[in-house]
């Protein structure tokens, strides 16, 4: 159902083209459940995550994937077994950071960065600080997504020596007189 969802939003937006991933993704990262194998597992779990576009409503997406769990899903389960349920467990989340390249804080940066990549299509803090807290915020760092979060996740040399430039650049913009 997860995967077939993502699809969907894959196929029909929404859509903003200056992301790397142009749309909202989801899948399930983890799942667990049994003891072994001659033993019918008591309990399955999974984890998922929705990482959405700035303009789509992760919390209503939610809301579409329970309502269709127990819609079509839940009733097969307790045919087989009337016990049976579904529960949910937001473990966390955190609202997509919007597009700041207009703000304060982005000019600051624009000049002494070693590239402007555009907008990334990964979480971080950075919407928490824009949507709860109000202050626009800009990712700056080393290394690439497409190392990360991986079990030989790296940063490459040159990119840390990039880094080193960039904070001495910072430090010297922040000494700067006003």
């Amino acid at each position: 159902m997860i995967a077939e969802r993502a699809e969907e939003i894959a196929e029909n937006g929404p859509f903003d083209h200056d992301f790397t991933v142009p749309h909202s993704t989801m899948l399930a990262t983890m799942i667990s459940g049994g003891v072994a194998t001659n033993v019918t597992p008591d309990l399955c779990s999974f984890t998922f995550e929705i990482r959405s576009l700035p303009t789509h409503d992760a919390q209503a997406e939610l809301e579409f994937l329970k309502t269709r769990a127990n819609s079509e899903i839940l009733p097969r389960m307790q045919e087989k077994c009337a016990e049976t349920g579904i529960e949910w467990e937001e473990i966390f989340a955190y609202p997509a950071m919007g597009d700041n390249t207009s703000s304060e804080g982005f000019a600051f940066f624009r000049d002494i960065m070693p590239e402007w990549s555009g907008k990334v299509s990964y979480g971080s803090e950075g919407g928490v600080f824009e949507t709860i807290g109000g202050i626009p915020s800009v990712i700056v760092g080393p290394g690439s997504i497409r190392q990360a979060h991986k079990p030989d996740e790296f940063v490459e040399v040159e990119q840390l020596s990039l880094c080193l430039a960039f904070l001495g650049k910072l430090a010297a913009k922040i000494s700067e007189p006003a």
